[in-house]
């Protein structure tokens, strides 16, 4: 594990302030970071505050989560250190319709990444540097609750930047409480210069999985 100090009060029933802190030998790697959080008209909300001395990198950020009609939520940040600064964003909203057939839609914005896919830079995507390359992307899941035999779904995400993205159907299949089997496709889309088509290894690819709950 990771050597932390934490400390947390609650001011309020709803209320809660978390400390932490990641001690290092070098005073300039030492990390803090901090929580507000509350419930405000059903709604839960926060507060993040991140700091690392080594590159003077401040992350400030908060999220809003509850329901109305809907389920929504939302989180942005705001990072800024010795080299840049950018600001990130998502929102989405969750509804289950009769049938207990669940929908979700998300859109995330990443203003660090490009709007050009001419500009990409694949070797981040290779060394880990980055997870996405674009700026605008958004996730839309449609699939039966889980808990039955037989659970369709349907899962896409799209980079709206260059018009690529990956469609992954599939299908759960639950025949005992403590064990899980899924089985889908992932098919990426769009032109074969954008984000999600020169990324990928295959046109089609089949993939099975499973889960044993003991």
């Amino acid at each position: 594990g990771i050597p932390a100090v934490l400390a947390g009060f609650a001011p309020g029933r709803l209320t809660d302030i978390r400390l932490l802190c990641l001690p290092r030998f070098n005073l300039s790697d030492i990390r803090y970071a901090g929580r507000f959080g509350t419930n405000l008209y059903k709604n839960d909300i926060g507060v993040n505050l991140f700091y690392r001395p080594a590159d003077a990198q401040t992350v400030l950020g908060g999220d809003l989560a509850g329901e109305f009609a809907a389920g929504y939520w939302g989180e942005g940040t705001y990072t800024r250190d010795d080299t840049s600064s950018y600001g990130k964003l998502a929102a989405g909203l969750d509804y289950t319709f009769p049938g207990m057939i669940c929908a979700m839609a998300e859109y995330f914005y990443d203003q660090s990444g490009e709007n050009d896919p001419g500009h990409y830079d694949y070797q981040k995507l290779l060394t880990g540097a980055r997870s996405t390359l674009g700026q605008k992307y958004i996730y839309l899941s449609l699939a039966l609750a889980k808990g039955l035999v037989l659970s369709p779904g349907l899962n896409a995400v799209c980079n709206l930047d260059d018009r690529t993205g990956i469609l992954v159907p599939q299908m759960g299949y639950q025949p005992w409480d403590n064990v899980e089997l899924n089985f889908g496709t992932s098919m990426p889309f769009g032109l074969r210069s954008g984000e999600f088509r020169r990324t990928a290894a295959y046109d089609l690819m089949v993939f099975l999985w499973g889960k044993v709950f003991f």
